[in-house]
């Protein structure tokens, strides 16, 4: 017997489903858990996606910092070659002219270093990037 006293209380009449609304019901349910499972695939490809491009990314910034270390490194032996060039220097004009040859060199240097980080930059955001342009497609891509 049901307590009509309690708001809580139900007849168990009123459960009971007729079969077009427990079919609709359970049709309901299942589409939501379709639509669930692809929610969730496509979060976990896209955390893929994410975590690829990370890696790239790294891998870039690590390489380009070497590159950085590397082009220091050199800079700094070619200054102290100059400063023992112009300490062995017996005149003005042989101290000119190691001074202008430095000049020169350390221009071009810096040109193509600054030309090589520029390429390493645009290859790591290339190579970050990739996942997601391979990928994209398939996150949006229409469920039949």
């Amino acid at each position: 017997m049901v307590d009509h006293t309690s708001p809580f209380a139900v007849a168990p009449a009123a459960l009971e489903m007729s079969e077009p609304m427990r079919a609709l019901a359970e049709s309901g349910v299942e589409q939501v858990r379709r639509q669930y499972a692809r929610l969730k695939s496509a979060a976990e490809d896209a955390n893929s996606l994410t975590e690829a491009s990370f890696d790239a990314a790294s891998k870039g910034f690590n390489d380009y910092s070497l590159k950085l270390l590397d082009f220091c490194q050199a800079n700094a032996f070619a200054a102290f070659d100059f400063a023992q060039g112009l300490a062995q220097a017996r005149s003005l004009a042989q101290a000119t002219d190691i001074w202008s040859s430095y000049a020169t060199r350390q221009a071009a240097a810096l040109k193509e270093q600054s030309q090589q980080l520029a390429a390493l930059w645009q290859e790591t955001a290339a190579e970050a990037a990739a996942p997601f342009r391979s990928g994209i497609g398939r996150l949006f891509a229409p469920q039949g």
